[in-house]
């Protein structure tokens, strides 16, 4: 498996623009197949969570798992970029 990474961004993701509205990032640097990223969110706001590896071709399933005082709720909007 090849190095993953995880970012939260507040309002939107620009694939042009990725360094815009990060608000945390982290990545697995140990060939894991696993990344934890931990954010500070707001309730009642929006956030984009984007998955990604260090090769561009590789595609698969992955689980995604929030905690926090209140719910927390994930809606996919796309599935490849």
């Amino acid at each position: 498996m090849k190095d993953m990474y995880a970012y939260v961004y507040t309002d939107n993701f620009n694939p042009f623009d990725a360094s815009k509205n990060v608000l945390s990032h982290s990545g697995d640097s140990g060939n894991q197949g696993q990344v934890k990223v931990t954010a500070a969110l707001q309730a009642n706001m929006a956030y984009v969570v984007v998955i990604t590896t260090s090769s561009q071709d590789l595609m698969g399933n992955f689980s995604i798992q929030g905690s926090g005082r209140s719910r927390i709720d994930f809606n996919r909007i796309c599935e490849y970029l």
